[in-house]
């Protein structure tokens, strides 16, 4: 006879598999993988997180236009980035690139005096510095606009022109035979070529 209680024991056992939880920013960062932008911004402003993490991919997702640079980056609040990204990318037009020269300058300019009436000095100076490069390549942006009539140009040729020193430029274009180009460079930079 079997008491009661003391016979075989039936124990059901469950085994868990795995169990998906999905965080907040791992959604949002989802939701910019595969370009619904929209979607990760609503994301972002209903848990208070950074939006600019938003539109900061969804600039960098999209080539440089006017329509990029005149919707997406005045979203952005972090200015050293937006400013270092309008350095750094190098569209291939030259309607664009002034384009974007000129929104950085811009924003620079208006950083910099916000800088100055916190008195931030340290920032103002790192500001100036990026002003003076960015009026420099508005100011080789409109030599270059002379020099080829057409809009379309190499994103290297276009960052080689801004970046290297004007002698040089001058020298390569002398070396090119480029006649035209050159007396565009010396119309603008003559003081600075001359011995």
């Amino acid at each position: 006879a079997v008491e009661v209680g003391k016979g075989p024991r039936f124990v059901r056992r469950y085994r868990l598999l795995s169990v998906c939880k999905t965080t907040v920013e791992r959604l949002l960062q989802r939701r910019m993988e595969i370009g619904e932008y929209e979607a990760a911004l609503k994301v972002a402003v209903e848990y208070n997180l950074d939006t600019d993490q938003v539109h900061q991919r969804e600039w960098e997702a999209f080539p440089v236009s006017e329509t990029s640079i005149n919707t997406v980056l005045p979203k952005i609040a972090n200015v050293e980035w937006v400013l270092d990204e309008c350095s750094s990318r190098w569209p291939d037009t030259k309607a664009a690139a002034k384009l974007l020269a000129d929104y950085a300058l811009k924003r620079c300019r208006e950083a910099r005096a916000d800088a100055s009436q916190l008195d931030e000095a340290a920032r103002a100076a790192g500001l100036e510095e990026k002003e003076t490069m960015l009026a420099a390549r508005v100011k080789r942006l409109a030599v270059l606009e002379r020099l080829d009539a057409s809009d379309y140009i190499d994103p290297g040729r276009l960052q080689w022109f801004c970046e290297k020193e004007i002698e040089e430029v001058a020298r390569v274009l002398a070396a090119e035979e480029d006649c035209e180009g050159l007396r565009a460079v010396w119309a603008q930079y003559e003081s600075e070529l001359r011995p």
